[in-house]
């Protein structure tokens, strides 16, 4: 079993829900707190800015050009970076982005075009957050032939300890 050739301990499974306690086990050259910063910056760079550009996307689509003219229709972080959210990320695991302009009197309907462009953050998250499970799915069993292969063990476990904290922070 990969738990028992140490890849992933039996208590890193029951913290999903509890990103304050620091899920993260030392399993590697690397500490928790280096890890756990990694993860928020990786987090950073891809689930806010995901999240941010389905906004306005979305609302671009519905016929409001207003997030495209400060060319915040982008997945590039630095455009969506708001830096005490960033601050707030990497020292408590909770941030925030500058949020995206939006104009409701572009849209057919006001009502449901702001439901419907207020609903992609969060669907792009659940979506991101799929994608990563499948993901940390692969690499846990793709883990079990390392251990007997030549890749580390140890790198391994770094790596599925960051997507599980992208799965957390994308479902929290």
């Amino acid at each position: 079993s990969i738990m028992g050739q140490g890849i992933v301990s039996p208590a890193f499974h029951f913290y999903i829900f509890d990103v304050l306690k620091e899920p993260f086990v030392l399993t590697s050259i690397f500490g928790p707190q280096t890890v756990s910063i990694l993860a928020r910056i990786i987090a950073f760079c891809t689930a806010i800015p995901f999240h941010e550009a389905a906004h306005a996307f979305v609302s671009d689509k519905l016929g409001d050009p207003t997030a495209r003219r400060p060319g915040r229709l982008t997945l590039n972080p630095v455009k969506h970076l708001d830096p005490m959210g960033l601050l707030a990320m990497l020292t408590i695991g909770v941030g925030w982005a500058k949020p995206v302009p939006i104009n409701t009197a572009y849209y057919k309907n006001r009502k449901v075009g702001m439901a419907i462009s207020s609903a992609a953050g969060p669907l792009s998250n659940l979506l991101l957050a799929f994608i990563i499970m499948i993901m940390y799915k692969l690499t846990y069993y793709a883990g079990s032939m390392a251990a007997i292969g030549h890749l580390p063990v140890a790198a391994i476990n770094v790596i599925l300890q960051i997507l599980f904290y992208l799965i957390v922070i994308n479902i929290n």
